[in-house]
Parts: C-alpha cells; structure tokens; sequence
C-alpha cells in the first residue's frame, strides 16, 4: 500500500468524521519471554517507516483538497476515504473514478500535486531516529521494511530517511508486501538468520500478527515512550529517554 497515503488514511480514523480507532492489544508475554531467551545473539530489529518512523499531518491535507476541489470539510473527507477504498487496484484511477462519480474534474497534473502536498506534510517523529542511531551503537542491526510505492520511495530516498538502516527492503522493488508471508520470508533471508532472531516495530496490528505466525517477536507501535519500555521489557537497554 503507497505509505503516504496509509498514514494519512490511518489518521483520518481519529477524526471526528469516522470511528474511534479501537485500543491496540497489549504485548503477548509469551513474545517477550521468547525475545528474552538466554543468547549471545543480539536480535535484529526491523522498523516499519510510515507511522513509526514518521507521520503525516492530515489537517494540511484536508486542507489542500477542500481548497483544489472546492469542497467542504466533509466532502474533502468523504472523496479521500472512498479514494482510500478504491486504491489498492490503481491510485490515479481511483482518484479519477471518486471524482467522477462526484461531478468533479481533476486538475492536471493532480497527482504529483497531491504527492508533493503529502510528502511536504510527512514529519519525523521526535526521538525515533535518536533511537535508531542508539540502537546501532550499542551493537543492534537495523533494517526497514516499508509498504510504498516506487515514487514515493525516490521522495523518502532524496530526504535520506533510509541511510541508517540495512537492508532497506521496500514492496515496490521486493514485489511483495506486509502482512504477506512472503515479505517476512524476503526479510529473514536477507538478513540471514532465524525468525526468533528478529523484533518487527510497526504501527500496524495485522502486520504484527502475521510476523508472529512465523516466529518473529512483533512490537505494535504507539508511541516512542511505549516503544522504549517494550524493548527494555526484552532487555535492550541504554536507550535514551524522550
């Protein structure tokens, strides 16, 4: 799924407009206990990009949209939520097929118009990479395993987000994706080792619970406090506070 638009879209789940996002199961002790196992062996830990790593502003958005299409705030919101439906088969068709069907014409070049007011609101989440860079020098491996689309990945390239992390496997070049098996199965043989030798950062539940099928310890994302005391549950420490 393009990663700008998954954190937008998972955003627009705690307006006021849709349903409250239901509160995330807490960690499986069983998880912890099998990350904690006596090793010599430090677990490679796999961050998630959109929704961990960074965020997406959706109120600039909204914004852009209600003010390009003319529409009102739940217009702006209803058109984005059926495009979010809609784009799993192709994202510019499915712009073009929500605006249709709602009497409205795109301007040109709305694509790229929309991907440059989506990239201008994705922020860095505070501490996260001051984590990563702690991570790596007490000896940890970190890599990344990002849903996103080609295009949007040359953005995040440019910006540099992905230099600390190896590898960087993203499913527009790995033609797969999270929460496929197929994905993690690309992930353990890139890194080279076992599933119980690898912890899964990320923001999505389903992402989480497929990479358990397979033996990897998964930590679902909230916060970076909460991400902090979930690895100091498995006995990685010297991480900085917030």
């Amino acid at each position: 799924m393009n990663i700008f638009f998954l954190l937008f879209f998972s955003a627009l789940f705690w307006h006021p407009f849709f349903k409250e996002r239901s509160e995330a199961p807490s960690f499986r002790n069983s998880a912890v206990a099998n990350c904690t196992k006596s090793s010599s062996l430090k677990p490679v830990l796999v961050f998630d990009y959109g929704g961990v790593l960074s965020t997406v502003d959706k109120r600039e958005v909204i914004a852009f949209v209600q003010k390009r299409l003319s529409l009102s705030e739940e217009e702006a919101l209803s058109l984005l939520r059926e495009v979010k439906k809609k784009k799993r088969r192709s994202e510019e068709r499915a712009w073009k097929e929500a605006s249709k069907k709602r009497g409205l014409t795109l301007p040109e070049k709305w694509m790229e118009d929309v991907d440059e007011r989506i990239l201008s609101s994705v922020h860095r989440r505070p501490h996260m990479m001051e984590l990563v860079r702690a991570l790596k020098k007490e000896g940890y491996r970190v890599a990344l395993l990002s849903n996103i689309s080609k295009r949007e990945a040359r953005y995040v390239k440019k910006l540099g987000y992905y230099e600390p992390f190896d590898p960087v496997l993203l499913s527009c070049e790995i033609k797969a994706a999270k929460p496929h098996r197929r994905a993690f199965k690309i992930l353990l043989q890139n890194l080279k080792v076992s599933p119980q030798e690898v912890i899964l950062i990320d923001d999505q539940e389903q992402n989480i619970r497929a990479a358990r099928l397979l033996g990897i310890d998964g930590i679902p994302f909230h916060s970076y406090e909460q991400l902090r005391e979930a690895l100091l549950q498995r006995k990685i420490f010297s991480l900085p506070a917030a």
